[in-house]
């Protein structure tokens, strides 16, 4: 997946979530950026699939539009690990929309938001 299409999915992703006038930056980086970044903001050695960083309150952004943040991809290890990088962009997104896997019912909710987001994908296909 190159760049044009991870913004197509994206804006996609955005759509499905009914979130008009937001956006959200997504990154493709390689296993030694995200380790970095991994390392920098919390505190782990290795590399992983997908970081996401919330816009901070207050950041300035297009007038009437809402930036969610940031999304780090890591396509070499997300093809490693055999997972699916639209699945976990569509997951780095929900994140910054405050969603996360802590607790079981949590882990489910966003299941169902991702899997419900493949299929909706599928059809549009």
């Amino acid at each position: 997946m190159d760049e044009r299409e991870i913004k197509i999915l994206t804006e996609a992703a955005l759509r499905f979530l009914k979130l008009k006038k937001t956006s959200a930056d997504v990154f493709l980086v390689s296993e030694k950026s995200m380790k970095l970044l991994n390392r920098r903001f919390l505190g782990k050695r290795n590399p992983t699939n997908v970081l996401s960083f919330e816009e901070p309150k207050g950041f300035p952004s297009r007038k009437g539009w809402k930036h969610l943040g940031e999304v780090y991809l890591c396509p070499s290890y997300i093809k490693r690990k055999g997972e699916d990088i639209r699945f976990m962009a569509f997951h780095g997104i929900l994140h910054l929309l405050g969603y996360n896997h802590e607790t079981k019912g949590d882990r489910m909710k966003m299941r169902e938001s991702e899997t419900k987001f493949l299929a909706w994908l599928e059809n549009k296909s």
